[in-house]
């Protein structure tokens, strides 16, 4: 059985089945922010460090990369992380109701912007 056998017993099928889902959406993710940061002109390394990529990604999107600090304050991350998401499609040129799939669906919707034939704008400055 190899890999299948260290995540599922004969009982665990179900709980195995998502892991492995699990494992695959955050390649992909990690693969498409790879791409979004290719097609901003960053190098593509930069998606991979945690702190980092996050001050990039909002760079990226807002161009106010210091924004991403707001993300420890508890309750304010929430409504900074949605803003930046807007932000991050209108970069990108992308439809307003793409935005909906970015908040919803994370592991389609990266995808889906990174190997789309939309560009890099530049950054969207209407942040706060």
């Amino acid at each position: 059985m190899g890999i299948l056998s260290f995540f599922m017993t004969l009982g665990d099928v179900p709980r195995g089945i998502i892991v492995i889902l699990t494992f695959i959406t955050t390649i992909a993710t990690q693969a498409s922010m790879w791409v979004i940061f290719v097609k901003a002109g960053l190098p593509g390394w930069v998606s991979l460090i945690p702190i980092v990529n996050n001050y990039y990604l909002f760079e990226i999107a807002t161009g106010e990369g210091f924004s991403c600090f707001l993300l420890f304050l508890p309750i304010i991350s929430w409504i900074v992380y949605v803003k930046m998401l807007y932000c991050l499609q209108e970069a990108f040129g992308a439809s307003g109701s793409f935005y909906w799939g970015l908040l919803l669906l994370p592991g389609i919707f990266f995808p889906l912007l990174a190997f789309s034939r939309t560009y890099y704008d530049g950054p969207y400055r209407d942040f706060i």
